[in-house]
């Protein structure tokens, strides 16, 4: 299921098969979807896969899907107040494209995997453009909160703070000058970090 740019989706049920390999319940290839609403996917491979330019999830419910969210590229994915219940991988953020900033606001975690993987940029050169905000996420069980590409935890499930966001600034702030829609910024010279609390379950 694919949805156009500047229209949502709200108030859906979706079913797939829990072994599923190959089915994906939302498709968003590209364009700017405004927001993804009141859903439930049950089962399949990847419960949503995104590559559009900003979009909001919001009470969006996961269960038994092996990926819940596929970031492909993007600029900005807000998923707000979403629900991971039984299922593997939260988000992937680490095996496409760029996603850009991932923000993670009122989330639960039950009996799941990991609930982010990402690919930490902060040691990069040239552009950049991943960020990851989380705050007030209730998570349980023994899995990592965090893993970066490379399946190193970065954020273990017995911590108490988010992972942290990286982004290369100049001394003066960053450049105005933008290339293939992402922000230029000087080689790093400093990386800013923000952390959010995370509230266990």
């Amino acid at each position: 299921m694919g949805i156009a740019q500047a229209c949502q989706l709200t108030n859906i049920k979706i079913n797939m098969p829990t072994n599923s390999k190959g089915h994906t319940g939302i498709a968003l290839d590209q364009g700017s979807t405004t927001a993804v609403t009141d859903v439930t996917i049950v089962g399949g491979a990847v419960g949503i896969r995104n590559w559009n330019q900003q979009v909001n999830f919001k009470s969006i419910s996961f269960s038994k899907c092996t990926t819940r969210i596929f970031l492909t590229g993007g600029f900005v994915a807000v998923i707000q107040n979403a629900t991971f219940d039984t299922c593997g991988l939260g988000i992937d953020g680490g095996s496409g494209g760029p996603p850009g900033s991932i923000i993670i606001l009122d989330s639960t975690s039950m009996d799941s995997g990991p609930v982010i993987k990402y690919h930490d940029s902060s040691n990069d050169s040239g552009d950049r453009n991943n960020q990851i905000v989380i705050e007030n996420l209730s998570h349980d069980g023994g899995n990592p909160i965090a893993v970066d590409s490379n399946g190193d935890t970065k954020l273990g499930s017995d911590q108490t703070v988010a992972p942290t966001s990286f982004s290369t600034v100049r001394p003066s702030g960053p450049s105005s000058t933008a290339r293939s829609a992402r922000a230029t910024t000087a080689p790093p010279r400093s990386v800013e970090r923000t952390a959010s609390r995370i509230k266990r379950g």
